[in-house]
């Protein structure tokens, strides 16, 4: 599973923020915080090996900050 989310995600066929939020469901079964979608995607990108992993989860890090930004600009 590890190497299909990162072979997703290098093409651009997903995004890793999308990945995020569909595995967060999961996260708890795999012994993480329920709903720790990222923190899953790090563990199964870790598993993967792929070089490009740091950047991916820094890309999930600026789209959550950017979400936040928005939303506090909302109110």
């Amino acid at each position: 599973m590890a190497q299909l989310i990162a072979d997703a995600i290098r093409p651009v066929f997903d995004y890793p923020g999308t990945v995020v939020a569909a595995i967060a469901p999961y996260a708890a079964a795999y012994g993480l915080r329920r709903g720790d979608g990222r923190g899953l995607l790090r563990w199964l990108l870790e598993l993967s090996g792929d070089p490009d992993r740091e950047v991916w989860l820094a890309e999930v890090d600026g789209a959550a900050a950017d979400v936040d930004t928005a939303r506090d600009g909302a109110e």
